[in-house]
């Protein structure tokens, strides 16, 4: 994403300042060579450092602000863009909710679902923050998510390849705190030295767990069961406004309910995580996660402006004038 909208500023002619996460050393190293091999300095310039470079940054009268992060940051780079009417995009955080109902394919949606609460390490914004089974399926579909975790990553996932590393050992850190060991059905374990977690699944899952009080951004999928739909429509209302959903159903009329109760930034119905590789789809938060819409011709709409102007040309013919 982070490319990807400097891309969107520079196709519209813009200059761009690149503001790198200080935990990204590797990413803002390698930028570090790419930019100036390719840009003028004047164009496009990189900046590293912690909160007292972004507070700085933020006094300038920039054109626009895109933000990706968390919502406690977004606020505060808002506040900053108003003090001198800077239009922005915010890209925030959030759980974002993933319903599987008892018409589902449920072989397929657990690993759909295990798919994009793991790849890259869950570290997505997109990524299903957590699922509600219907009570008649949870038990197969706990089943099921636990073959595709040995499908995608082996019986040992730390000796593979094929799950990302998470961004600090801080974090690992955070996740080893977060989870309850009662209730984990697989995975569960991290190294901090090696910024290694586990792909993991818990169950039950309450709203008044810890792991259930923010966004997790790592390969923790919880899982909760339900009975009543209107219910869990409620609870997820309840919880803000997701930057993503996904529905997993067969049923045509409650997947239109959901889709039309359900106020969330963008989503798939038996599948996750794919719109955001869509370019030609508008991808943004709403609420709490967020505002405004980036990705192919939706981001150069929103954040250039449009500007208008009307030309009257003159045309002579004989003696006479005339003007349109």
């Amino acid at each position: 994403m982070f490319i990807v909208t400097a891309i969107t500023a520079l196709s519209g002619g813009n200059t761009v300042i690149l503001k790198t996460h200080e935990e990204l050393k590797e990413t803002s190293a390698l930028l570090n060579i790419l930019i100036p091999r390719y840009f003028e300095e004047h164009d496009v310039s990189v900046v590293h450092g912690r909160k007292e470079v972004l507070t700085q940054l933020l006094e300038l009268p920039f054109d626009f602000i895109f933000f990706t992060g968390s919502v406690s940051v977004g606020k505060i780079v808002m506040r900053a863009a108003a003090e001198n009417l800077t239009p922005v995009i915010l890209e925030l955080g959030g759980q974002n909710p993933a319903i599987v109902d008892q018409t589902a394919n449920i072989a397929d949606a657990a690993r759909k679902l295990v798919w994009g609460a793991t790849a890259w390490g869950g570290q997505w914004c997109s990524s299903p923050g957590y699922v509600y089974v219907h009570e008649s399926k949870t038990e197969e579909f706990i089943a099921e998510a636990k073959k595709a975790l040995v499908d995608f990553y082996g019986n040992t996932p730390v000796n593979g390849n094929d799950l990302s590393n998470i961004i600090s050992a801080v974090q690992v850190r955070r996740l080893l705190s977060l989870i309850d060991p009662e209730k984990i059905v697989a995975g569960g374990n991290g190294n901090e030295e090696n910024r290694y977690f586990a792909p993991t699944l818990i169950y039950p899952t309450e709203w008044t767990d810890k792991i259930m009080e923010e966004e997790i951004f790592d390969p923790i999928l919880p899982i909760m069961s339900y009975g009543d739909i209107k219910e869990v429509v409620t609870k997820i209302k309840d919880n803000g406004k997701p930057l993503s959903a996904y529905i997993f159903s067969q049923d045509k009329e409650q997947t239109a309910f959901l889709l039309r109760t359900l106020s969330f930034g963008g989503g798939a119905v038996n599948q996750t995580n794919i719109q955001l590789f869509i370019i030609t789809m508008p991808y943004g938060g709403i609420g709490n996660s967020g505002m405004g819409n980036y990705a192919g011709k939706w981001g150069l709409i929103r954040s250039h402006m449009q500007k208008a102007s009307c030309f009257r040309q003159q045309i002579k013919i004989s003696s006479t004038s005339f003007h349109h």
